[in-house]
């Protein structure tokens, strides 16, 4: 880990640190709890994929600002750096395995719960 990897970590850690959570959902909290206890390093990776999201999403409105602030219609010839194309790489990735599984997710709970008692806990 370099400095900037290292002060990027510890700026994002000082942020959980600092906003309490108004209330919680118990069953989530619980599969929280379960997923983090069944994979040593579920949580590392959880962290890991947090600071990329928001560091792709902190690159994605600095590429707004610069598109905005261009006349219209002229467009920048600026190639993507390896580092912008593993990004971006790294979220698509994400997304879709995110999306998958919230759709398996619903799909699990449909089929443990069908009326939807899960609702009222």
């Amino acid at each position: 880990m370099n400095v900037e990897e290292r002060d990027q970590l510890l700026k994002f850690l000082a942020s959980l640190r600092q906003v309490p959570v108004a209330s919680k959902d118990l069953l989530a909290e619980s599969l929280i709890q379960e997923a983090l206890g069944s994979q040593k390093d579920a949580l590392y990776q959880l962290v890991q994929r947090c600071l990329a999201l928001e560091l792709a999403l902190g690159a994605a409105q600095t590429r707004l600002k610069e598109y905005e602030t261009q006349p219209d219609g002229v467009q920048a010839d600026a190639k993507p750096s390896d580092w912008g194309l593993g990004l971006m790489k790294q979220v698509g990735t994400l997304a879709v395995g995110t999306t998958l599984g919230v759709v398996a997710g619903q799909l699990i709970v449909d089929n443990l719960l069908p009326d939807g008692d899960w609702l009222d806990q």
